[in-house]
């Protein structure tokens, strides 16, 4: 045995305040049991109890950026705009709720327009076929068939879409029809203030002759809600306030037409 001193290696400190890493060798661990996944357990949507609740689910859709075009306020004050616009949310989700359409998804078939909710038409369809009172639905063009290349400013005015609804135990259907010559006398047609009249006008009257007949036949499915193919096209007609004072003076009214009694 040599004399010689031997040489030990030091164990390497770490500088102060450097991680350690003080994870157990892998001989060390205790095993751990695997979790398997599981799968195939039903859905529930989250579905708000009271009105702080729904308060919080339109603040995170505030927060997420996902606000629906028609739910946003025009306010330019940023204050207002949050306001309104959260009540507006509160509103289309209460609206789902009411219609038995989960939040978020109700949100993306239910509009604002003119002020009160609207229902897409493919939810109003979705509705209808839900309640297992639609038989049947029938479509149909109607009219001259216009070319391929044919300008929409050149079709036939009696070409459009009729859409036959049956109702479970009524013998009669729900009849639908919108034709060129509807839309040019409520002046749609080739309206460019109506972009999707201008760019999808197959969809338009085939969507307003739909229309018509879902509201005729399953407006208590659609609990009365207009559908938003038809109330979009509605120009809002802004109400003048009456002149109340006038109506309780005692001056005479200029330029009224009185009837003289003999």
């Amino acid at each position: 045995m040599s004399d010689e001193p031997q040489q030990i290696d030091a164990p390497e400190i770490a500088p102060p305040g450097a991680p350690v890493d003080q994870t157990p060798a892998l001989r060390e661990r205790e095993p751990r049991e695997i979790v398997p996944f599981t799968a195939g357990g039903a859905l529930a949507a989250m579905i708000p109890q009271n009105p702080a609740e729904y308060a919080r689910l339109a603040g995170l859709l505030l927060d997420a950026g996902c606000v629906p075009a028609s739910y946003e306020s025009g306010a330019d004050d940023r204050d207002r705009w949050v306001r309104e616009t959260r009540a507006k949310l509160i509103i289309g989700l209460m609206k789902s709720v009411e219609i038995g359409v989960p939040p978020i998804t109700g949100l993306n078939g239910i509009m604002i327009i003119n002020n009160r909710p609207t229902v897409w038409g493919d939810l109003a369809v979705a509705l209808i076929q839900r309640s297992g009172e639609l038989r049947s639905m029938e479509v149909r063009a109607i009219g001259p068939q216009p070319q391929p290349d044919q300008s929409p400013d050149k079709w036939d005015s009696s070409y459009g879409y009729r859409v036959v609804m049956w109702r479970q135990g009524q013998g009669m259907p729900y009849v639908g029809e919108f034709t060129v010559d509807d839309a040019k006398r409520a002046g749609l047609w080739m309206n460019h203030k109506k972009k999707p009249w201008v760019y999808y006008p197959k969809d338009m009257l085939f969507n307003r002759a739909r229309a018509k007949a879902s509201r005729m036949g399953f407006s208590d499915v659609l609990h009365g809600m207009g559908i938003v193919e038809e109330e979009r096209d509605i120009e809002t007609i802004e109400a003048t306030r009456p002149d109340t004072a006038a109506l309780f003076s005692d001056e005479p009214i200029e330029d009224a037409e009185t009837d003289e009694v003999e």
